[in-house]
């Protein structure tokens, strides 16, 4: 995700994050933005966690959850979802840590239409 430019105040939390090559969040000094219950995958297991683009600092997770404050309930993991070879892709994750992650949800049901039975992360709900 890339906040930049005066980009203020924005929430990124219960999600599931691809990082490529400048890691999953990429910012600037003019940017704010608080992060937390995510699950997030560096597909290059080389790129940093967060890149600020002003100053050329990369962080690896530690470093982020130190520094800035954020993530302490966030995960770093593949999410290994069921299927994403196509033609029927299923981006249900099966990470058996994906449940404890998320944090109070005001969404009430799931990407399918299921009502959510508790707190989960992503799209689907993961604790049916």
């Amino acid at each position: 995700m890339s906040f930049k430019h005066g980009s203020t105040n924005n929430t990124v939390r219960n999600n599931i994050l691809c990082g490529g090559r400048r890691g999953a969040f990429e910012f600037d000094e003019t940017a704010s933005f608080n992060s937390d219950n995510n699950l997030v995958w560096l597909a290059d297991s080389r790129a940093p966690f967060a890149s600020n683009e002003g100053t050329k600092e990369n962080f690896n997770f530690a470093e982020w959850k130190k520094r800035m404050k954020s993530d302490s309930a966030s995960l770093v993991a593949d999410p290994n979802f069921a299927n994403t070879q196509g033609p029927m892709f299923d981006f249900h994750a099966r990470v058996a840590q994906v449940s404890r992650l998320a944090g109070p949800l005001d969404v009430r049901g799931d990407l399918e239409g299921g009502a959510r039975q508790g707190k989960s992360v992503g799209v689907y709900d993961t604790s049916r």
